[in-house]
């Protein structure tokens, strides 16, 4: 039955609940137990506030589960730790902005209250039921009868409670999507123009020089020049702040010890199945105890495997000395320590279901590691962060200098902890622990600069190039004067690119074009198209400047959609400009939502 599948997806999320009933009471009455002691936001389970409102662990733990599951049935296989990263930072983002929303959306009464959300659970049953043979009638239509006896059934209440939780959440993103379309009401001529704008097509002639043709040879200049251009426009060679860090990375991989506790817990496992005085189902102790997330839902099962899968191997060779229905193990391979049953044998194959624990680091480990970094932090204040690291064993990497501004620490990437200690701190400083999913960092400000104009020296190469291209863009606005005199005398085009081919003036033409084709000489230009698309069929533009080069532009022919054209396309245009400034207003107004008061703490509770 497809309820059965449900509730057994919605297991998961029934003990997150259930945990974080008691991390409540643990925190509650831990707090008043301890006289009301004031704790740290983390240690009473905040993972972040914002604007003064919590984001509780337990409901990013919650978040973070379902994010993860739902990965897995996309992709079909269980997912990286790059992947794990990426997700959780989403989930993370997702809370934020959401937090937010939550004040918006009261305040314009989008929330639903209880009896709107049961009369659309009553009413509009969730998708994934719709096409299920256990909800239809004889007919095969969809029957809300028995959609409404499994809502009715209190084992199904988990099911239909995170089905509500998910209308509370998507539903008021859709009501205020939807607010925002309707508020954007264009005029029957804003439409026409809009629709002509997009369908207007031309076909140009332009006479062109760009810069990258005039050879740098053809100036002449020295080095006070050079100079006198640096000291004018000293903007031009500004360098953002700069810092240099010595980093020293404590690696999270699993001793010796977090090895044999993971091949106990194996053993475990195994005497539970084989010594308990009850019979054991194997396929219950993979539910519990299963780390392999690909095999987890199908009971364990690997299929049919021989000698020459690689991967598991030893699991292979320790199962063709087993009979059928035999468990066996532990059994270490790459993937971690396996408990395993012989479901069936022939020549060669065995057919296996397995138990898998990986071996990952141990409170233990990550205990020692801690105590190691903060070893380094209280030796590095006293002795220096080098010369501490040699006495603990510790390599040094040096990120060599790179600019603030960047968002961008070499080695370590965007790691915000790390760029706030950079920006506030100065040279000689030693930050805090900063903990990774996979690692914990500790680093020393080796030296800082400020904004700053660097010497004509250290920058007289890119003085030179920057030099070279204005006294290139004078050349190409004196040449491009005469040559429009000589366009408004009426030479024709190809006659005055001939007169004045020695001084890099080209003639060129295109096919029809929109306001959104590239074209090859020219590129994506605003200012280009700006002022072609400006003209009617016959006229020439004036000198027309561009990063590129300069253009004189002829319009050759311009083709207007028509009034039946736009009247058949009009629906579908409507919706298609409609959609688009949708989309971009509701863009632009949630990542202003991500800017705030925000306080995270997920580097205390994650890592």
């Amino acid at each position: 039955m497809v309820m059965e599948k449900l509730r057994k997806q919605t297991k998961l999320y029934l003990w997150i609940v259930v945990g974080a009933f008691i991390g409540w009471i643990f925190f509650q009455l831990g707090e008043n137990i301890a006289m009301r002691r004031k704790l740290k936001p983390w240690q009473r389970g905040i993972l972040a506030e914002v604007d003064g409102k919590q984001i509780t662990y337990e409901m990013f733990r919650y978040k973070l589960q379902q994010a993860i599951q739902d990965s897995i049935n996309a992709l079909g296989h269980s997912i990286t730790p790059e992947e794990h990263s990426k997700i959780e930072e989403s989930v993370f983002k997702n809370l934020i902005t959401d937090t937010k929303l939550y004040d918006f959306y009261k305040n314009r009464k989008l929330l639903l209250d209880d009896k709107t959300a049961l009369a659309l659970i009553q009413n509009f049953p969730p998708r994934e039921l719709l096409d299920s043979p256990d909800f239809q009638d004889e007919n095969g239509k969809f029957d809300m009868n028995k959609y409404r006896q499994a809502l009715s059934n209190p084992q199904n209440l988990p099911f239909f409670r995170n089905y509500e939780l998910k209308l509370r959440n998507e539903l008021p993103k859709f009501m205020m999507q939807a607010d925002l379309l309707a508020t954007l009401n264009f005029s029957p001529d804003e439409l026409w123009n809009l629709y002509k704008r997009d369908k207007t097509r031309i076909k140009i002639k332009y006479l062109a020089i760009n810069y990258a043709s005039i050879p740098d040879s053809v100036i002449n200049y020295t080095d006070e020049d050079l100079k006198k251009y640096y000291e004018e426009n000293p903007d031009l060679f500004k360098r953002p702040p700069k810092a240099s860090l010595e980093l020293v990375f404590l690696e999270k991989v699993p001793s010796s010890e977090d090895t044999a506790e993971a091949r106990l817990n194996a053993e475990s496992i195994l005497d539970e199945l084989k010594l308990s005085d009850v019979e054991v189902n194997f396929d219950d102790l993979v539910r519990d105890y299963s780390e392999d997330l690909e095999t987890k839902d199908n009971k364990g099962d690997l299929g049919w495997i021989d000698s020459t899968n690689t991967l598991l191997r030893p699991l292979y060779d320790a199962a063709m000395k087993l009979k059928k229905g035999d468990v066996g193990g532990p059994v270490l391979t790459n993937m971690g320590w396996h408990v395993f049953k012989v479901v069936d044998k022939k020549k060669g194959k065995v057919h296996l279901k397995h138990i898998l624990l990986k071996i990952s680091t141990g409170p233990t480990t990550e205990a020692e590691l801690r105590e190691k970094a903060d070893d380094l932090i209280d030796l590095a204040k006293k002795e220096g962060f080098k010369k501490a690291a040699e006495e603990l064993g510790l390599e040094v990497k040096e990120t060599g200098e790179f600019p603030l501004t960047s968002g961008f620490i070499p080695f370590v990437g965007p790691e915000k902890v790390l760029q706030d200690f950079v920006k506030k701190g100065q040279p000689g400083d030693i930050s805090p622990i900063v903990r990774k999913p996979d690692k914990y960092i500790v680093a020393a400000i080796k030296s800082k600069r400020p904004e700053e104009v660097p010497p004509f020296e250290e920058v007289k190469k890119e003085v030179t190039s920057k030099y070279l291209k204005a006294k290139k863009e004078e050349i190409a606005k004196a040449t491009m004067q005469k040559v429009y005199e000589d366009v408004k005398n009426g030479l024709e085009f190809e006659k005055i690119a001939e007169k004045y081919k020695d001084e890099y003036v080209k003639v060129d033409s295109t096919k029809y074009i929109t306001r959104k084709m590239f074209i090859p000489s020219v590129g994506f230009n605003n200012e280009f198209f700006g002022a072609a698309f400006s003209l009617e069929k016959g006229e020439i533009s004036r000198p027309v400047a561009t990063n590129r080069g300069i253009y004189v532009i002829k319009i050759l022919d311009k083709q207007l959609p028509t009034k039946e054209q736009f009247e058949k396309e009009r629906d579908q245009f409507v919706n298609s400009i409609r959609n688009t400034y949708t989309n971009y207003l509701y863009t632009a107004w949630t990542q202003e939502l991500e800017k705030g008061n925000i306080k995270d703490y997920r580097s205390y509770l994650l890592y």
